[in-house]
């Protein structure tokens, strides 16, 4: 398993993608996080999934009181809306630029013998929109699909997931249809007003 913070400001698109396939030459299953502007890079040799039993009970647990505080529905399943490209996603995005390299694409890398990094990233230093770039890159493939999650999430945490990830639309059909999910009214009135703050003139 490699967890591996990524940088996504002043940082071409180019050398975001020879950091993303120099993780997926080495691990079949990757999926990129965005924190503010910042990523996380997540890679496993086994297929990635959220635990949601394991989650909840997560929930419970006083210790996780301050990770959960100010998440949707107080939960920590909230976080996989923070998946910018989630493995089969990631691969898409890959091949756009890299599959064009065909038998070549191996050498895409950045290695110990080649640490083509070091010398190059220094470039985005100068690149005033690098962040507003790569999250357009991504996202035109990410997130088209909900993660890959153990269990049977209810539509309520399911909307607590979505309005992380800021489809608030989507988040508010889901409150509306599970109401007896604790929190779930409040979380919808929350939604709501953020929807109708949007449509205000001069309002944020």
């Amino acid at each position: 398993m490699l967890q591996q913070w990524v940088q996504l400001h002043h940082l071409n698109t180019f050398d975001l993608l020879l950091i993303l396939n120099t993780a997926r030459e080495v691990f079949p299953h990757c999926a990129l996080f965005q924190v503010e502007h910042q990523g996380i890079l997540v890679c496993s040799r086994e297929p990635l999934r959220f635990d949601l039993p394991s989650l909840l009970a997560q929930d419970a647990r006083p210790e996780t009181e301050d990770l959960r505080r100010g998440l949707p529905l107080g939960t920590l399943l909230a976080y996989a809306g923070d998946v910018l490209v989630w493995s089969d996603e990631l691969d898409q995005a890959l091949n756009q630029v890299v599959g064009r390299l065909g038998r070549w694409r191996p050498l895409f890398v950045s290695r110990d013998y080649w640490p083509a990094l070091e010398y190059w990233t220094p470039r985005g230093n100068a690149e005033r929109f690098a962040l507003e770039a790569n999250l357009g890159y991504l996202k035109r493939f990410g997130r088209r699909h909900l993660p890959d999650l153990t269990g049977d999430p209810s539509p309520a945490l399911v909307g607590a997931l979505l309005e992380r990830r800021g489809d608030l639309g989507a988040a508010l059909v889901a409150y509306e249809s599970d109401l007896s999910h604790p929190g779930a009214a409040e979380q919808l009135d929350r939604v709501r007003e953020i929807l109708l703050r949007s449509t205000r003139p001069g309002t944020k």
